[in-house]
């Protein structure tokens, strides 16, 4: 492993995992030179059954799209058993994922934010793919990897090296009550003029309701802002913050003034905003598009409500996306090649467009491939599940934050500022220029 046990310690204390993660656009990255057509290994070849222990932080529906996932796996084929093991949340993963370097015990797969992707790779944790996307049995064509979502495809590849497969992508979609906006006519906003003009027609003082809602974790929502201001988050080729701009600024205090109007709120005490939406007391909220399962559940049959893209500022639109992706793991001492091969076979069964499709129905993320988007049962849900449109609509402008090394401690040093500026306690130029500060620290080595 490239760093110390000590600096893996020290990592493992200072970096904490964000729940969505924080990642990065990147050049388009070479494909294989020649990938071969993938092909089955001929019957009359034996193969070692082996199982492959994959970690996640997957819980309610999401797990059971996983743990279906991997049936329609096992049925596929004979040889390789998935042993998927739920690791607690997001934090609790990474944790013990670090925990396992230093002993060298690491699971064969595991769930990995991109900015962690770019951690584990500057480690040596990780495996790069590249053998097994180019094998003439098991390997992919030029024409699948091309077929992969490109701001997708883009922050799995380094140098031309695939380091990750997307599997569990998300991006942010406006959540409404299509019944309240029907009463009150008015159309779906597009813009944020209009979340701000029917978040006041909304707002119900006497009936508890809020008009509009951010998650307490709003940083995606203020980085859209940022973008669309025509602002930037980290200049990569400086390895420098450069946040605390005008454009940044601005999108700041927007989110300031209306969390602090009669007509905004966090979702506070509550966590989450899927469960305050279900009851009826915010009317429009902003969250991630992985959450739908969680709020079809919140408001079962209350009322009707819909999604929408991400609201826009005139006619600029930007979005985050982010997620996870799936890793092999190098440190691990008694991982056989025969466990390597199939840990890639599952991979690229993740990836196979009808099963990427099957696993974004499920558990409401994102299909992978364009031709997973283009398939009828997917087309088909979504004419039965309209809700789910609302994210893929949303390729064309979405963008991945930073995939450097240090993004998720970037992050770390951010979000009590954003929540200081949203308090009151620190004005948006304060807050915003300490975190800038504390990361330009951060990205120069000095945490």
């Amino acid at each position: 492993m490239k760093k110390s046990i000590t600096a893996i310690i020290m990592a493992t204390v200072m970096f904490t995992l964000a729940a969505c993660g924080t990642t990065a656009p990147a050049p388009a990255p070479a494909a294989p030179a020649t990938p071969a057509p993938a092909a089955e290994a001929p019957a009359d070849e034996p193969r070692e059954v082996v199982t492959i222990d994959f970690w996640h932080a997957m819980t309610g529906p999401h797990q059971e799209g996983i743990q279906e996932l991997i049936e329609r796996f096992h049925d596929s084929q004979p040889y390789v058993r998935v042993n998927e093991v739920f690791q607690g949340g997001y934090n609790d993963l990474r944790n013990q994922l670090m925990a396992n370097a230093i002993t060298e015990t690491m699971p064969h797969l595991a769930q990995a934010t991109v900015a962690d992707v770019s951690y584990y790779r500057l480690e040596e944790m990780i495996l790069p793919l590249n053998d097994f996307l180019n094998d003439p049995q098991i390997g992919m064509s030029q024409a699948e990897v091309n077929d992969i979502i490109s701001i997708f495809r883009e922050t799995s590849f380094f140098d031309g090296e695939l380091y990750s497969v997307p599997f569990s992508k998300s991006t942010r979609v406006l959540f409404y009550n299509r019944d309240l906006l029907n009463e009150h006519n008015l159309d779906v906003p597009q813009t944020w003029d209009d979340i701000l003009a029917a978040a006041q027609v909304l707002t119900d003082p006497a009936a508890g309701r809020t008009g509009f809602g951010f998650e307490n974790a709003f940083d995606m929502e203020w980085t859209a802002l940022l973008y669309q201001f025509g602002g930037r988050y980290i200049d990569e080729a400086s390895n420098e913050a450069v946040f605390a701009s005008p454009e940044g600024f601005a999108a700041l205090q927007f989110i300031v003034d209306l969390v602090n109007s009669p007509y905004g709120r966090t979702a506070g005490a509550d966590g989450f905003l899927s469960g305050v939406f279900g009851r009826g007391d915010v009317a429009m909220y902003i969250g991630s598009s992985a959450g739908l399962p969680h709020v079809t559940n919140a408001v079962a049959d209350t009322f009707d409500w819909g999604t929408a893209p991400t609201p826009a500022t005139g006619t600029s639109q930007a979005v985050q996306f982010a997620g996870n992706d799936v890793v092999m793991f190098s440190l691990n001492r008694s991982h056989t090649e025969a466990e390597r091969r199939g840990a890639w076979e599952f991979l690229r069964f993740t990836m196979e467009p009808e099963q990427s499709a099957l696993w974004a129905a499920a558990s409401g993320y994102i299909p992978v491939r364009y031709e997973a988007v283009a398939l009828p049962l997917w087309q088909e849900h979504l004419q039965a599940n309209p809700r789910h449109a609302a994210a893929p609509a949303q390729f064309d402008y979405g963008f991945f934050l930073t995939r450097v090394p240090q993004a998720s401690t970037v992050r770390n040093a951010l979000l009590p500022e954003l929540e200081n500026a949203v308090l009151e306690i620190a004005s948006v130029e304060d807050a915003l220029t300490r975190a800038q500060e504390r990361a330009n620290e951060i990205l120069a080595g000095r945490n």
